[in-house]
């Protein structure tokens, strides 16, 4: 299949999800689901006793993370180009003692890169944020109890005190959502300064400093998914 939309990072990430999958008992193919399946004999319709596919936070998972590696290649590529510049004005030339005024000061590689680089990678909270909220939902996680946390009797004096990982559910839900608020391009807003001299400006440095927030706050997010884990892992996580 994703030899058909032979993206690179696309192909990459499913070959993760492949090896990580590779041998588990939990995992379907799509073939023994159809062997599995009542025929309609004569009837207009069935209803299906379980989903012949995912939801797409699990069914789209390469594509997603696909986005952010192939985002981060080029994105690499460019920062490497630019870092390795010479980015002033003016340009000496000390071997034929020139003088070369120009526009090389302009970082707008880098603020392209930033603005792209922290959307793609603002969508892998999104899609965490996602995946968690199925796993702690009784309706769609497949046996799994209520918020991860084992049933208590009515009559236990601690039933309803204790809402397992609701919590952190709600946590990553917020801090992807402060994520994806930032992610609006900033090297659109150029603004016209010094007597219009400078009339247009590139705006990297302030999109570089919101990628960086960006990125520190999908990590959040990353680790809150991490954190559905036994508590000691949680906690070196940390």
């Amino acid at each position: 299949m994703h030899a058909n939309k032979p993206h690179q990072g696309q192909v990459r990430s499913a070959e993760v999800v492949r090896a990580l999958l590779a041998g588990s008992r939990l995992a379907t193919s799509f073939e023994d689901i159809l062997v599995r399946r009542e025929r309609l004999a004569g009837r207009s319709y069935l209803q299906l006793t379980e989903r012949i596919q995912d939801r797409y936070s699990v069914r789209c998972a390469p594509q997603i993370i696909g986005i952010v590696r192939d985002t981060l290649a080029w994105a690499d590529g460019w920062l490497a180009t630019e870092i390795n510049s010479a980015t002033d004005n003016p340009l000496f030339d000390a071997d034929g003692s020139g003088l070369h005024l120009g526009g090389n000061f302009y970082a707008g590689h880098v603020g392209q890169a930033m603005d792209s680089l922290k959307t793609a990678v603002a969508g892998l909270a999104n899609l965490l944020d996602r995946q968690l909220a199925l796993i702690v939902d009784e309706k769609f996680n497949e046996g799994l109890p209520p918020n991860l946390i084992a049933a208590r009797p009515a009559d236990d004096p601690e039933a309803g005190l204790h809402h397992g990982f609701k919590g952190m559910q709600i946590a990553a839900s917020a801090v992807t959502a402060e994520a994806l608020k930032q992610t609006r391009p900033v090297s659109v807003f150029s603004r016209s300064t010094e007597a219009h001299n400078q009339d247009i400006v590139s705006m990297g440095t302030i999109s570089a400093r919101e990628a960086r927030t960006v990125n520190g706050l999908v990590r959040e997010v990353a680790l809150l998914r991490l954190c559905r884990t036994p508590r000691v892992r949680c906690a070196r996580a940390w």
